[in-house]
């Protein structure tokens, strides 16, 4: 009769042959893959960088030539604009001083440079300069070379055969071109040097003086007139036109 054990199912097979044929028990565990250290890894991957730089190396290096193709790019660009800014500022300057003319000189301008000096024919000269003052009863002052002072006033004549100042008639010593109210009241001046030096008798008083040139030539063959006299004041003295002006001593 076999014997019975009491715990039957733990019995160890001492048969080595027959533990040898015993089925292998799955465990269910599978060996993973070994991942080494972070720093092993890190070696792995720099050994795998071109040129056997680090990783850091590397880097700097694409980062540099990144920086010289961005500056490259942008300084072309950049010169390509400056270049294109500058010829069209070109083109402008050239359109705009092209319709430009040369200032040309009149013939007034002309004969003023040339050597000797050739007024023009008063038949020619239609106007010469009068200033007159803004209120023409304040006269306009001048003084000669000779320290002759005068005094004008425009819009103010003194006709021939009117009253003078000093008594008897107003009239002409002698009548001349003038190309300027100074020019004539100059020749009066020298007309009272002269009557001091040589006692000529005939001093000049007074002046009237026409602007309009041309037209008075054609008339009168004159447009200064040295006088013997002075006007009367608080007769008619006009202070109107501008275009002629009576002149006296103011010394």
């Amino acid at each position: 009769m076999r014997e019975h054990h009491d715990n039957e199912g733990l019995e160890v097979d001492l048969d080595a042959q027959r533990a040898a044929k015993a089925p292998e028990v799955a465990s269910g565990y599978v060996p993973e893959k070994f991942y080494g250290p972070v720093s092993v890894l890190e070696q792995r991957h720099q050994q795998n960088v071109p040129f056997g730089l680090n990783i850091w190396a590397f880097a700097a290096l694409i980062a540099l030539i990144a920086a010289a193709i961005v500056g490259g790019a942008v300084g072309g660009g950049l010169g390509t604009a400056l270049a294109n800014a500058k010829s069209d500022l070109n083109s402008c300057t050239r359109e705009i001083s092209a319709p430009a003319e040369c200032p040309t000189m009149d013939n007034t301008a002309t004969e003023a440079l040339e050597t000797p000096y050739i007024p023009r024919p008063a038949s020619d000269v239609p106007e010469v300069a009068l200033n007159c003052s803004m209120n023409k009863s304040d006269g306009t002052s001048f003084m000669t070379k000779m320290g002759y002072s005068f005094k004008w006033y425009c819009g103010v004549g003194a006709t021939s055969g009117s009253e003078a100042r000093e008594g008897g008639v107003i009239g002409d010593f002698v009548r001349i071109v003038a190309y300027s109210i100074e020019d004539c009241l100059t020749a009066c001046a020298t007309m009272i040097e002269n009557d001091i030096q040589q006692g000529t008798g005939t001093e000049c008083k007074s002046v009237v003086f026409n602007k309009n040139m041309s037209k008075e030539w054609e008339s009168r063959s004159a447009n200064c007139w040295l006088k013997n006299g002075t006007k009367l004041r608080g007769s008619d003295w006009g202070f109107i036109d501008d275009w002629y002006a009576y002149a006296e001593r103011d010394n």
